[in-house]
């Protein structure tokens, strides 16, 4: 079955809304991009990048278009996808400091795989549902945080197990390097953790990239004395 599937978003940025100028009145337009992570059938997971952009023809009803791309490898394997989708979006406007919706998402997928120097691309259906709120700063500016449920056909195969969570938001770091545990070769008999050696190269990769981000980002954690 097809592992390869998506999501990614861009480090740092906020969901943001074109509002029309009278108090209480509903955007007319909304943008969004942000960090995505993906949970993916068979258990393996990708970061990427999540961009989106929204038309609202009233106050609860808009219409939404979502492009994901995710990227991630596991044995030498580096797996890229894509996803385009749109669809409708129902949002509840009734408190200002924040707004939930839902949305049911169509689209296309494109995803591709490469290994020594070969690339594998397939096309396909792909199916988001789900929603999330905005965490409203300003009339213009809010944090978004999302989850959707993701279907992907292609390739006379489907994988419906997939698992989205976007979000933006300042001094959030992404580490890209991933550790991929398989039951058949990381535990004894599916149930006693016993990971392979070449599981230690992964998780060394992984824990340098956490330590690197948190030594860059050491000031902003930092306490400062203002004098």
């Amino acid at each position: 079955m097809r592992k390869s599937l998506v999501l990614v978003c861009l480090l740092g940025l906020f969901a943001v809304s074109a509002m029309a100028a009278e108090p209480g009145s509903y955007p007319k337009a909304e943008f969004f991009g942000g960090y995505q992570y993906s949970h993916l059938e068979g258990g393996l997971n990708a970061n990427g990048f999540d961009f989106s952009a929204a038309g609202n023809f009233n106050e609860n009803f808009g219409i939404v278009g979502d492009f994901g791309s995710a990227y991630t490898s596991q044995g030498g394997v580096n797996f890229n996808n894509f996803t385009y989708t749109f669809g409708p979006q129902l949002s509840l406007r009734a408190n200002k400091a924040y707004t939930p919706f839902v949305h049911a998402l169509i689209g296309g997928d494109h995803a591709s795989a490469s290994f020594a120097g070969a690339t594998g691309t397939g096309n396909g259906f792909a199916l988001l549902a789900g929603g999330g709120a905005d965490f409203n700063f300003n009339r213009y500016m809010a944090f978004r945080g999302g989850a959707d449920w993701m279907l992907i056909h292609g390739n006379g195969t489907t994988s419906s197990k997939n698992l989205r969570l976007v979000m933006a938001s300042l001094q959030v770091a992404t580490v890209r390097p991933q550790v991929g545990l398989s039951l058949f070769t990381d535990f004894e008999s599916a149930t006693v953790f016993k990971p392979a050696a070449l599981q230690e190269q992964a998780l060394t990769t992984m824990l340098d990239h956490v330590v690197a981000w948190s030594r860059a980002m050491r000031g902003l954690r930092e306490p400062k004395n203002h004098t």
